[in-house]
């Protein structure tokens, strides 16, 4: 109970910075639950969930060191949907692990997982997490910044906005766009700061 607490607060703390397009204060599951490599959390029903979000946790703050840990813990599970029984899920585990890839500059692990993710959340029909796989996949290539990538994010982040104004999320839909991307050769973490 006390986990689920502390996964649910961490995935508030990440939808209340999304919402207000800014990073609030650090979340005390990430060094909490850290501190051993994260060995210490239960491997139990929960566990990819609660993985997957101290990995977004981790891109957010741009924390190379624990996305590295968290990469190579959720890196067996990469073709999975994480969720909690009767509670939800957050899409496919391929997503964190392009994130995680991203935070530490790995493009082309990133790219790969990405590609993974995006047929993985439509396969399923988690079209919400379609949408969210789209727009940080863009911010990826938009960070890594080579010729060819521009048209392509660009390409996903039109996807990305129509599949969140289907879903009637027009807050994610205006964040995704261009202008809220990181300059070019810029880290996709530093510019959610």
């Amino acid at each position: 109970a006390v986990r689920e607490v502390e996964l649910h607060r961490a995935g508030r703390r990440l939808a209340q910075r999304n919402r207000r397009g800014r990073l609030l204060d650090v979340d005390p599951a990430l060094p909490h639950r850290a501190a051993d490599g994260f060995a210490g959390l239960p491997f139990d029903e929960e566990w990819l969930v609660s993985l997957g979000l101290l990995a977004e946790t981790a891109t957010t703050l741009g924390d190379v060191e624990r996305a590295a840990d968290l990469y190579q813990r959720l890196l067996p599970y990469g073709d999975r949907v994480a969720y909690c029984y009767l509670e939800f899920s957050i899409g496919s585990v391929a997503r964190y692990l392009g994130l995680s890839a991203s935070t530490m500059d790995r493009w082309d692990d990133a790219e790969r997982h990405f590609g993974d993710a995006l047929h993985m959340n439509e396969r399923v029909g988690a079209r919400p997490w379609l949408a969210r796989t789209q727009e940080d996949y863009a911010r990826m290539l938009l960070a890594r910044a080579t010729a060819e990538d521009q048209d392509r994010a660009l390409q996903l982040l039109a996807d990305a906005r129509s599949n969140y104004r289907e879903l009637g999320m027009d807050a994610w839909a205006q964040r995704a766009s261009v202008e809220d991307q990181p300059p070019k050769g810029a880290s996709p973490a530093s510019s959610k700061n």
